[in-house]
C-alpha cells in the first residue's frame, strides 16, 4: 500500500485546523481500507498464548463438529504450530519462548491426540516427549484449577487408574510449574469451607432455590454477552 495523502505535521505551538484534521482522518480510513479483507473483516495475527487453540479443539471434538469445522489442511497447520513452539524440554509454556507448565503441557497434548496423533507420534515424537514432561512431574491430576476443567484422556496421561482417583483430595495440587503464588492458609480453609459445607447446603431446600436463581442470572449474563457482541465476545478464551 502506498500512501497518497501528505502527512500532516503540527508543532507543539500550532493551531489544530480543520484542513489538518481530515487529512489525518483520511489517512487513516487509506490504511485500514487498504488492510481490510475481500470479507469484510480485519484480519490480524493472534498468537503467543499456548491455550488459545486446544479448547476449541475440544469443545467442536465434543459436540461432533471437529471435522466438519477444520478441513484436513486446517488439522496440519495447527499441529505445524503446536511443533513449532514445543519447548527443548517436551512441554509449552503460557505463551511462546516461556517455561513450559502443566496447564498447557496438557492442554497441547489433548490438542495433538484429538487431532489424530498418535501417543507416541507428532513431529519429533512431541507426544511422547509432552506425556514424559507431565508424568515426570506427577502427572496431569497437578494441573492448575482452570486445567482441571479440561480434563479428558483418561488413562495416558494419569499415574494411578482414573476411576480410583480421589479427586477430593487433588484439589489443591499444583505442579510447581503453574503455582505463580503459593496458597496461603486462609484460602485454603475458604475452599475446603465451600466445598464441605457450602456446596452440600445449597443442593438442598430452600437454599437450592437461591442457586437455581443465580445459575440462571449467569446464564442470562452469558447470553447477553453473546447476543451483544454478534457471539463475538471480548476474545477467544470467552467462547
Amino acid at each position: 500500500m502506498q500512501q497518497t495523502i501528505p502527512q500532516p505535521k503540527i508543532e507543539d505551538d500550532e493551531e489544530v485546523t480543520y484542513e489538518v484534521t481530515t487529512a489525518a482522518v483520511k489517512r487513516s480510513v487509506h490504511l485500514f481500507s487498504a488492510l481490510q479483507s475481500t470479507h469484510g473483516h480485519w484480519p490480524a495475527e493472534n498468537s503467543g498464548p499456548m491455550y488459545y487453540i486446544p479448547p476449541l479443539v475440544m469443545s467442536l471434538y465434543i459436540t461432533g463438529h471437529l471435522n466438519t469445522i477444520f478441513s484436513r489442511e486446517h488439522r496440519k497447520e495447527i499441529l505445524r504450530y503446536i511443533y513449532c513452539h514445543q519447548n527443548e524440554d517436551g512441554g509449552w509454556g503460557l505463551s511462546i519462548g516461556v517455561h513450559s507448565t502443566m496447564f498447557c503441557t496438557t492442554l497441547n497434548y489433548i490438542c495433538m491426540r484429538l487431532l489424530g496423533v498418535g501417543p507416541d507420534g507428532g513431529l519429533n515424537n512431541a507426544c511422547e516427549r509432552a506425556r514424559k514432561w507431565i508424568l515426570d512431574r506427577g502427572a496431569v491430576t497437578t494441573i492448575s484449577s482452570w486445567g482441571k476443567t479440561w480434563l479428558s484422556l483418561r488413562q495416558e496421561l494419569h499415574t494411578e487408574p482414573y476411576d480410583e482417583i480421589d479427586w477430593s483430595k487433588k484439589r489443591h495440587l499444583c505442579a510447581k510449574e503453574d503455582l505463580h503464588y503459593p496458597h496461603t492458609l486462609l484460602q485454603i480453609l475458604l475452599w475446603d469451607s465451600l466445598y464441605l459445607f457450602s456446596e452440600p447446603l445449597l443442593n438442598r431446600w430452600p437454599f437450592n432455590k437461591l442457586r437455581k436463581k443465580a445459575l440462571k442470572v449467569a446464564m442470562d449474563l452469558i447470553h447477553y454477552e453473546d447476543e451483544n457482541s454478534r457471539y463475538i465476545t471480548i476474545g477467544c478464551v470467552e467462547k
